[in-house]
């Protein structure tokens, strides 16, 4: 995968949730990409960074995945299955 593109896709999707109505008042700062972590045999790993309020770190987490996910399919970028 291309990692630019990867991390364009990470950092809109994290834009887009901080303007949403409903997740926005939740986050204090929108998710981002900060480096590239790891390098493995079946993928990268990107280190991505935001602020949050403390109660709502987990649903805030877990949306930004699902959102994550649905992204990657959009945009052609694979994730590794073990």
């Amino acid at each position: 995968t291309d990692i630019e593109k990867a991390t364009a896709v990470v950092n809109a999707v994290g834009q887009e949730l901080a303007a949403d109505p409903e997740w926005g008042p939740r986050i204090l700062e929108a998710p981002r990409v900060e480096r590239v972590s790891a390098l493995g045999k079946s993928g990268i790993t990107l280190k991505i960074l935001g602020t949050v309020r403390a109660s709502e770190q987990w649903a805030v987490g877990g949306e930004l995945r699902k959102r994550l996910l649905a992204a990657f399919q959009e945009n052609g970028i694979d994730i590794p299955h073990s």
